[in-house]
């Protein structure tokens, strides 16, 4: 998101600083010729594989959807947008099951708690003067379809959030700096953390003990145990629109509107391999529970799977008419939902 080149945020970012790319036509495809084929220049090998077409596409939301995310056991699938709506899925059909409504402002960031029972979700409206309950976080109890509890402490659109693995902690991060930790039992605040500038995304570690805080351009990492920063990385040249670890916590990716995603190593707190291939920002990723694949959308609607070992794109997904905001593999990861600012979801089937 300052990304403005990021996430959907992005999409109605006018009252940031930086300014949104422009939508990208999409590039146009050259069919092959009946004559032979003249053999293969460097540059011809240099380019990334040609698009896969979309497999599902899933309509219900009225706005840019801004993100998605799958319960624990790949059964549902959440979406939310800048319509105020909440949308969950049947995911292996696609057909929507239920609306909640809550929300005063739009929706930008979407989470379940680790038993699927929870779901949270936050927002708010960064282009008026808005009320301080615009940026409240609910909480949804899902068996009864109910708002639980409302959290209530930032002062600016909060643009994502992240259940603790071992639920009853989620962190909420925000435009106004900060990274707060609610206990969602007692619905307070446990803790703060300042990032000293917009927080974008945010991932908790596998084993619970290290939060990482997406800002502008700086990658923090946060020991649980009393929420203190350990590190701040500056490696990114614009804001940090995704973080994502692997299954076993090996693995951390990061994207960013500067248009590259860094591969790194939490332990070491140092970053690897670049990859490198959108033509815009990044506004969002996803990585496999066995650390392999990274996936990114961007803002020239197109979303890349990459080989996080060679660091090489694997294939393109195209089917977008808006920039991507959003991307969540399901828990197997046999199947990726995408979001974008076209109004829709799409399902993807990976192998």
């Amino acid at each position: 998101m300052k990304k403005l080149a990021l996430c959907a945020v992005l999409a109605v970012l006018a009252a940031c600083d930086h300014k949104s790319p422009p939508a990208l036509p999409r590039e146009s495809v050259n069919l092959p010729k009946t004559d032979p084929a003249p053999a293969p220049t460097k540059t011809d090998l240099a380019k990334p594989p040609a698009p896969e077409p979309a497999k599902g596409t899933v309509v219900g939301h009225s706005a840019e959807v801004s993100a998605v995310a799958f319960s624990p056991d790949g059964k549902l699938l959440t979406s939310v947008g800048i319509d105020k709506v909440v949308k969950v899925w049947d995911s292996a059909k696609g057909q929507e099951l239920y609306s909640l409504t809550g929300h005063s402002a739009g929706i930008y960031a979407v989470g379940f708690s680790p038993d699927g029972r929870f779901l949270a979700t936050g927002g708010g409206d960064p282009l008026r003067s808005a009320k301080p309950e615009d940026f409240t976080v609910i909480v949804w109890d899902l068996p009864s379809r109910t708002a639980v509890r409302r959290l209530t402490a930032h002062t600016k659109i909060v643009s994502t959030l992240a259940f603790s693995p071992f639920g009853g902690i989620l962190a909420t991060g925000s435009h106004d700096g900060t990274v707060r930790i609610w206990d969602v039992t007692s619905g307070r605040t446990v803790a703060s953390i300042s990032a000293r500038s917009a927080v974008w995304s945010l991932a908790f570690s596998p084993d619970g003990r290290t939060l990482v805080i997406g800002g502008q351009k700086d990658v923090v990492y946060a020991a649980t145990d009393g929420y203190s920063e350990t590190a701040r990385v500056a490696e990114h040249g614009d804001s940090v629109s995704g973080v994502a670890f692997s299954g076993d916590g090996g693995v951390l990716a990061s994207g960013s509107a500067d248009k590259t995603i860094l591969i790194w190593d939490p332990v070491g707190r140092k970053s690897g391999r670049k990859l490198t291939g959108h033509a815009e920002g990044i506004g969002a990723i996803a990585i496999t529970r066995d650390g392999t694949r990274v996936v990114s959308g961007g803002y020239d609607r197109t979303i890349r799977v990459w080989d996080v070992a060679s660091g090489t794109a694997l294939k393109t997904l195209e089917g977008h008419q808006g920039f991507i905001s959003g991307l969540a593999f399901s828990p197997d990861g046999k199947m990726l939902a995408s979001c974008s600012a076209d109004k829709t979801v799409r399902i993807w089937s990976l192998p």
